[in-house]
C-alpha cells in the first residue's frame, strides 16, 4: 500500500440522542445512536472514498455525544446493508466449555455466551452488537482478535475464516442435492473414485439419481455428500456414495451424513439399510451396521453385485 493515495473522510454521518439520567446517573454527554446517514456515507463511497465513523454522533442542535464504537458499527452495518460485520477484540472469539473455539452460532445459540459475559465488557458490547446486527439483515457477523496480524485477511479471503461467526443463514448446511450440484459432486467423488474407494459415477447418472442424494455445503461448495437407493417392493434400501472432503473430515459430517440417510429411510418405511464398501467397514461396524452376505441383498443388488471389487456388505435394521 506504500505511496497509494487515498482518501479518509469523516463527518457528523451518525446521529444520536443523549442517554440522559438512568437509575440516578446523570449519563451527561454520553449518548446511544439515533441514524446513520446511510445515503451520505454511500455518496462518499461512490466517489472512491474511504468513510471513518468514530464514536461519536451529532444531535440536531450541534450537540456532541460519546458513543460505543460497536453500536456504531451495528447501526452502520444494518443501514448500509452491509454483507460483514467484523468486530475487533481482545478475543479470539466464543469458545465452549472445553475451551475450544466456536466457528459458527445463531443469534440464539451466542445468547448463552452473552449472558454469561461480564455486564459492560468489550466481549458483551462485541456480541451483543453482531447478535443485533445478525438479526436485522447483515449476512454474517465476525469477532475477531486484533493481536492475530493476519485475522483480518483470513476472515476475508479463505473459506473458512477465523473467529466466531454469527449469522441467522446457515454458512454450512446439509440438505437435499439439486442438479445445481453435480458439478461439485463430481469434484468432490473424482479424487476417491480414482483411489477406487468409490465405485466411479457419470455425470449422466447422478443427474438420473441426483433426488436420491444430500450434500453438506459449506459457502456455496460441496463438502459431503450421501444417497439412499430404493428397491420396489423391498423393505431395504441401499446407503451409497458417503463421502467428505479431505478438507472437513474429523467434524462427525459423515456421521450427520448417515443420520439423515436414516431419517429419510424412515419416512420411506424402509426396515433397513444395507452398504457395500472396499475401504470402510470398520467405520461402519462401529455406527451400528453389522457384516452380511451378498444374499441378504435385494435381488436387483445381487445380479448387479461387481464381484471384482469383493466389497464387504454391511445391514443396519432401522428400529
Amino acid at each position: 500500500m506504500h505511496g497509494v493515495d487515498l482518501s479518509v473522510i469523516s463527518g457528523n454521518l451518525v446521529t444520536a440522542k443523549p442517554l440522559g439520567v438512568r437509575e440516578g446517573v446523570d449519563f451527561d454527554h454520553s449518548g446511544e445512536v439515533r441514524r446513520v446517514r446511510a445515503g451520505a456515507i454511500e455518496g462518499l463511497l461512490e466517489k472512491g472514498s474511504l468513510v471513518l465513523l468514530p464514536p461519536l454522533g451529532f444531535s440536531s442542535t450541534g450537540e456532541v455525544f460519546d458513543l460505543d464504537a460497536a453500536e456504531v458499527a451495528h447501526h452502520a452495518a444494518v443501514a448500509l446493508k452491509a454483507d460483514k460485520l467484523i468486530l475487533l477484540g481482545e478475543s479470539d472469539g466464543l469458545a465452549n466449555e472445553q475451551g475450544a473455539l466456536l466457528r459458527q452460532l445463531s443469534p440464539d445459540e451466542a445468547e448463552p455466551h452473552l449472558a454469561a459475559a461480564e455486564q459492560g465488557s468489550e466481549l458483551a458490547r462485541h456480541l451483543q452488537a453482531a447478535c443485533a446486527a445478525a438479526r436485522e439483515g447483515v449476512a454474517r457477523t465476525h469477532l475477531l482478535c486484533w493481536r492475530n496480524h493476519d485475522a483480518l485477511l483470513g476472515e476475508l479471503f479463505t473459506r473458512d475464516g477465523v473467529g466466531t461467526m454469527i449469522t441467522q443463514h446457515r454458512y454450512e448446511q446439509l440438505r437435499p442435492a439439486t442438479l445445481n450440484d453435480i458439478a461439485g459432486l463430481l469434484e468432490l467423488l473424482e479424487p476417491l473414485e480414482r483411489r477406487g474407494m468409490l465405485v466411479a459415477r457419470s455425470r449422466e447418472r447422478l443427474e438420473h439419481e441426483i433426488d436420491d442424494y444430500l450434500v453438506i455445503e459449506r459457502d456455496g461448495m460441496v463438502i459431503g455428500c450421501a444417497a439412499l437407493h430404493a428397491f420396489p417392493q423391498a423393505d431395504i434400501a441401499e446407503l451409497a456414495c458417503v463421502a467428505v472432503h479431505t478438507s472437513y473430515r474429523g467434524g462427525e459430517r459423515g456421521e450427520r451424513l448417515v443420520e439423515a440417510i436414516e431419517q429419510r429411510a424412515h419416512r420411506l418405511g424402509v426396515g433397513a439399510i444395507f452398504v457395500l464398501t472396499t475401504h470402510t467397514a470398520h467405520w461402519f461396524v462401529e455406527r451400528g451396521f453389522a457384516s452380511a452376505s451378498i444374499d441378504d441383498l435385494p435381488l436387483l443388488k445381487r445380479e448387479t453385485y461387481n464381484h471384482a471389487r469383493k466389497s464387504k456388505v454391511l445391514i443396519k435394521t432401522l428400529a
